[in-house]
């Protein structure tokens, strides 16, 4: 993909975001602050993939050790961006909700609010953490 003109969309890894949200290294966060800058500033929007923002999520909890509360809040207002296109916007933005809210793994949120679109109300699982979510049934296979 090139971004030659206003309204094109680019995509943006997740090791470009991951300074912006940490604040280190510097030059990196300030060089990525000063993309999002000059991509607002075009017309034009970079692509941030399910899988950047789940990666992203997995390397602040694990690596980082930062709270669920706070990854949720951080990375959804740094989703907020201009400069930024999220996709899918919706679920990821809820799944990131349910994962600072109930305290569930962020793969299963991504999970239950796939579900939710689709209006499906029962998932097979042991994982036990399905049942700290509202509307959601957990069944166990026998």
């Amino acid at each position: 993909m090139t971004a030659d003109g206003p309204g094109r969309v680019t995509a943006v890894d997740t090791n470009v975001l991951l300074p912006i949200l940490l604040g280190d290294p510097a030059d990196d966060a300030e060089a990525a602050y000063a993309l999002l800058r000059r991509t607002a500033a075009r017309g034009q929007q970079l692509r941030v993939y399910l899988w950047s923002v789940a990666e992203m999520v997995f390397t602040l909890e694990r690596r980082y050790k930062v709270d669920r509360a706070s990854i949720a809040a951080d990375v959804s207002s740094l989703l907020a961006d201009p400069a930024l296109a999220v996709e899918p916007e919706g679920l990821l933005l809820e799944a990131l909700a349910v994962y600072g809210q109930y305290n569930v793994p962020f793969g299963d949120a991504l999970i239950a609010m796939s579900m939710r679109t689709e209006g499906i109300g029962a998932i097979w699982s042991w994982d036990r953490d399905f049942e700290r979510l509202p509307g959601l049934e957990r069944r166990a296979p026998a």
